[in-house]
């Protein structure tokens, strides 16, 4: 894959936007713990978890969600997972109800 193309992707599939927004709200959750959680007696190793989490998380998704979806080998898995089968360029239920 060429890098100018995907991080073209990137810009057009609003990733950067995505990634800014989540770590605005990674700032303000971090800030809201580490002054609520004290005032109930919380325990630090809560306000760890919360900060921990939020960073985990930060690297892994916005990133490899968008190498995902510009894919095109995995185009008939993720319509599959949605419930449809794209294999013939038509979308039919892959599930049917009875009756």
């Amino acid at each position: 894959m060429n890098p100018k193309k995907f991080f073209a992707e990137l810009k057009r599939r609003n990733v950067y936007r995505a990634a800014v927004a989540y770590g605005v709200v990674a700032w303000f959750l971090t800030q809201l713990t580490t002054q609520v959680f004290p005032f109930f007696e919380i325990p630090n190793s809560a306000v760890r978890f919360v900060v921990i989490a939020l960073a985990a998380r930060s690297g892994t998704g916005e990133i490899g969600s968008a190498r995902r979806r510009t894919d095109p080998r995995l185009h008939h898995y993720r319509s599959a997972a949605a419930g449809y089968c794209n294999a013939d360029c038509g979308a039919t239920p892959v599930l049917q109800a009875d009756g």
